[in-house]
């Protein structure tokens, strides 16, 4: 994640987190915290998973609008299940 930012000149919070499941109720909660910060214009996020012979990779670009995100699990799940 860092890495991520730095070659993109991104200045802001990077997070990872190790997770057993793609936990959509996780993922939203930090995208929301996330924009509790007047600044914050753009949230990546991404699911990655490399287990055995599955090779997983899963990217959304969450933006935030007049300072508010409609970003729910809902979506996300439909998201990430297409």
């Amino acid at each position: 994640a860092g890495e991520i930012a730095i070659r993109n000149k991104f200045f802001s919070e990077t997070f990872l987190y190790l997770c057993e499941f793609f936990d959509e109720k996780q993922i939203v909660s930090t995208v929301k915290n996330t924009f509790s910060d007047t600044t914050t214009t753009a949230v990546l996020v991404a699911w990655i998973e490399n287990f055995e012979n599955t090779r997983e990779v899963f990217m959304a670009l969450v933006e935030c609008g007049n300072g508010t995100t409609k970003f729910s699990e809902k979506q996300l799940t439909e998201l990430y299940n297409n």
